[in-house]
C-alpha cells in the first residue's frame, strides 16, 4: 500500500527533492525549522533525506488541496529584493517561508521541457500535488506557508494554479534594464547552460539567441510580467523594488496585511536582517555602492531591452488598483 502521506504531514515531513528517475518525492523532517538559510535547499540539506514517497501517492492523495488550507506566493522578475522580503518574513516563527524550493522547480522545468502535452499534463499535477501537500503540513504545524518560487518558472507556476482558490500571490518587480544590468554582471545558474538554463531559453522562444544574452533576461523579464497581467483568475498585489528600499519596514507589514498574516508590531531581529545582503551570510553588509554596486548598460543594449520589454512595463504601472501600497 503506498505510504499515507497525511500522517507524514502530521509527523511534520516536507519535500526536499523529486527523483524522476526513480519516480519517488524525497521528504525531511523540516516543518519547525526557521528556514533562516538564504534557500530552501540549503535547510534539507542540512536536515538530510529521511522518507522516499512515490510520486503517484502524491498525485493521488494531494490533488486537491484540502479544505481552508491558504496557499501565499512570492512571484518576482529576478534581482528586485524578493530575497530580501523572504528573510523577512521568516523572521516570524509562525511563518514558513519556502525559498525557492528545487521541488517547485524541478517539475517547473519539465513542463518547460515536456516532449507533449501529456508529459507536461503530468507534471503539471506533481506541481500542485507538492503545493498542496506543503500547504497542509504547515498548517498542521500552525504555521503560514509562504512559497517564494524561481523567476523564470512564474510563467508555469503561475499557469498550474490560474483560478485555484484560496492562493495569494505577491508579485516583485523592478526596472527591466537594472534587473539585466544586474544578471549580466552576475549570472543566475539559469541564465547559464544549465538544466533550468535550457528550460528558462525555451520559455524566452527560439527567437533569442545564445549569444543575445541581455535580450535573453529582458525577454525572461517581459514573459514573466506578461503571465501575471493575463492571468484569468489570479488575486495577487504588485511590489516595486525602489518602493521596498526606501520602506523595508513599510513593505513587510503591507506584506503581512496582504497576507492575512497576523503581525502588528515588527519582528524582533528586523533591523539586523534588513541591513545585511539577503544573499550572503548572517554578518554580510549589503553595499549598494560598493560590492553589491551594478554598473549601467551601454546605450546600444539599454535601446534593445526597451524595445523588448516597454509595452508590457506599461501595462504593469497602469496596473494602479495592484500596488501594494
Amino acid at each position: 500500500m503506498p505510504e499515507n502521506l497525511a500522517d507524514l504531514a502530521n509527523a511534520g515531513y516536507m519535500p526536499t527533492e523529486v527523483d524522476l528517475d526513480g519516480g519517488v518525492v524525497r521528504l525531511a523532517r523540516l516543518a519547525a525549522a526557521d528556514f533562516g538559510e538564504v534557500w530552501y535547499n540549503d535547510t534539507a540539506a542540512a536536515t538530510g533525506h529521511t522518507r522516499s514517497v512515490s510520486i503517484a501517492a502524491f498525485v493521488e492523495q494531494f490533488g486537491e488541496r484540502r479544505a481552508g488550507e491558504h496557499l501565499r506566493l512570492i512571484a518576482h522578475v529576478s534581482r528586485c529584493g524578493s530575497t530580501l522580503l523572504a528573510n523577512l518574513l521568516t523572521l516570524r516563527p509562525t511563518t514558513m517561508v519556502l525559498k525557492e524550493p528545487d521541488f517547485v522547480t524541478v517539475p517547473a522545468r519539465m513542463i518547460a521541457l515536456a516532449a507533449d502535452d501529456a508529459a507536461a499534463r503530468a507534471h503539471r499535477d506533481l506541481l500542485t500535488a507538492l503545493l498542496n501537500y506543503s500547504c497542509h503540513t504547515a498548517a498542521v504545524a500552525g504555521r503560514t506557508l509562504v512559497v517564494k518560487i524561481t523567476s523564470w518558472t512564474v510563467p508555469i507556476v503561475v499557469s498550474c494554479l490560474d483560478g485555484v482558490p484560496d492562493t495569494t500571490w505577491l508579485f516583485q518587480w523592478r526596472e527591466p534594464a537594472e534587473m539585466v544590468a544586474s544578471n549580466t554582471a552576475n549570472p543566475s545558474t539559469w541564465g547559464e547552460d544549465t538544466a533550468n538554463g535550457r528550460a528558462a531559453r525555451r520559455l524566452a522562444g527560439a527567437g533569442v539567441l545564445p549569444s543575445d544574452v541581455a535580450g535573453f533576461y529582458a525577454t525572461t523579464w517581459a514573459r514573466i510580467v506578461e503571465s501575471v497581467l493575463s492571468a484569468e483568475d489570479l488575486r495577487w498585489r504588485a511590489l516595486d523594488y525602489q518602493d521596498l528600499v526606501r520602506d523595508k519596514a513599510f513593505s513587510l507589514l503591507e506584506t503581512e496585511r496582504w497576507f492575512d498574516i497576523a503581525a502588528g508590531a515588527l519582528p524582533a531581529g528586523f533591523d539586523v536582517e534588513g541591513d545585511r545582503y539577503s544573499k550572503g551570510g548572517r554578518g554580510q553588509a549589503f553595499e549598494p555602492t560598493g560590492t553589491h554596486r551594478r554598473g549601467g548598460l551601454e546605450p546600444a543594449v539599454a535601446e534593445r531591452i526597451g524595445a523588448i520589454t516597454e509595452p508590457v512595463r506599461v501595462r504593469l504601472c497602469e496596473e494602479e488598483g495592484r500596488r501594494l501600497f
